[in-house]
Parts: structure tokens; C-alpha cells; sequence
């Protein structure tokens, strides 16, 4: 018998908010968790698009740990399961210092102003969505 994930896992894409040079962290299987509150990424994805932290906080973790996290400012483009397609907006993205999952929290899925379909594995937006790599968040040479 197959084994089913519960789990929904999208494609991330976290971009400077500079559209005219735009740099961008692709992640193909991002984790959806309603019950975060942040998009996170981890410290070395962040350091590599230069994201400038705009303030600390305490963040609790699913296992009950409270760490610290950077909140920054970024473009995040989520995939909504329709094969490459993606909507793009800016939202919050807290970084985490040794994450290596990222995961796609509430912030980013109401600035998206998303429904979640758990059945078809697909996340529904209002308002435009481009092909991944298009669009937007088109950084330079993609």
C-alpha cells in the first residue's frame, strides 16, 4: 500500500523586494503550516539574498521551543500546485538560524489571500499568477 504525506508541500520562492535586480532562493518542497504564523527560511538562505533584518523577535516553535528570529521584509512566490504557475506578493519571512525546511506560514497565506484545497494538493489565490521564474519576481537572466 502507498504511503500518503498529510503534509502539503509547495514550491518557494523568497526574493529581495528589489524588482529591478531581483535575486531569488528557489526551495521546491516547502512545507504549508497554517499553524505558523511566519514564512521561515534559514539563516544561510537569508544571508544569501542579503535580507535586511528588520527586527527580533521570540518565535515558539511546533515542538514548544522558543528560539529567536529575524523578521525581515521579502517577496515570496508560492506554487499553487498547478505545474509551474506561482502568485507573488511581500510578506514577512522570519529567519531561523539552522532551519533547513522551509515553511510557508499564515502571513504569507493571507497576504495571498489563499484557500488551501488539501484534497488536489493545490493552494487557490485571487489575483494574478505568472509561471515560476516570470512575472514580477523575474530576477535578471531566468
Amino acid at each position: 500500500m502507498a504511503r500518503c504525506d498529510p503534509h502539503l508541500r509547495v514550491p518557494l520562492s523568497v526574493c529581495t523586494t528589489d524588482r529591478k535586480a531581483a535575486d531569488c532562493r528557489d526551495f521546491d518542497a516547502a512545507l504549508v503550516d497554517t499553524g505558523a504564523t511566519h514564512t521561515t527560511i534559514g539563516k544561510e538562505a537569508a544571508d544569501r539574498l542579503s535580507l535586511r533584518p528588520a527586527k527580533t523577535v521570540q518565535v515558539s516553535l511546533g515542538d514548544g521551543r522558543r528560539v529567536s528570529a529575524t523578521i525581515t521584509k521579502a517577496r515570496v512566490c508560492v506554487g499553487t500546485g498547478r505545474g509551474d504557475e506561482v502568485v507573488c506578493r511581500e510578506a514577512p519571512v522570519a529567519v531561523l538560524d539552522g532551519a533547513t525546511q522551509p515553511v510557508i506560514g499564515a502571513s504569507t497565506l493571507a497576504a495571498l489571500d489563499a484557500r488551501i484545497d488539501v484534497r488536489s494538493g493545490r493552494i487557490r489565490v485571487r489575483g494574478e499568477t505568472w509561471r515560476r521564474g516570470e512575472g514580477p519576481a523575474k530576477p535578471p537572466g531566468r
